[in-house]
Formats: C-alpha cells, structure tokens, sequence
C-alpha cells in the first residue's frame, strides 16, 4: 500500500469531510484532493504533522509497518 492510500485510510476515518482534514493540516482541500488523487507528493514534506493529527507515526505512513513505542523505548535504552 503506498503512503498517500494509508493517509487517507486513517484521514476518512476522523475526518469525515475532506476539508476538515485540509483544515487540520492548514492546506486548501485542493491540495488534499491532489494528493488523494496522486497528482501530487507534496504531502510528505507534511508528514510529521500529518502523523500527529492521525494519532500514528511516520514510519507506518511510509511503510504501513506499526511498533509499540515503549519496545522501542525500551529496546533503545538496552543499546
């Protein structure tokens, strides 16, 4: 699954309304509804917030693979 299709996986779920997710963000939803189209990749300079505000991080928007922040917490501080 590419990133932009794992956005809006999650985006549809809390934000019912494109806009609202546009708004959020602080782009116009022209700009949303290229991305959701693939028109454009100008999301990924945006993706820190975009995991924010999605409850997620960037590492599952970029490869859909999810980890337990306090393993790897804890994993971090056994190095």
């Amino acid at each position: 699954m590419e990133t932009s299709n794992r956005i809006f996986e999650l985006a549809d779920k809390k934000y019912p309304e494109q806009r609202d997710f546009a708004a959020e963000i602080g782009v116009a939803p022209s700009v949303v509804s290229a991305w959701r189209n693939k028109k454009s990749e100008s999301y990924m300079k945006r993706l820190p917030q975009i995991a924010e505000i999605l409850n997620t991080t960037v590492e599952y928007l970029l490869t859909g693979e999810k980890k337990d922040l306090m393993l790897t917490n804890i994993e971090a501080m056994r190095l």
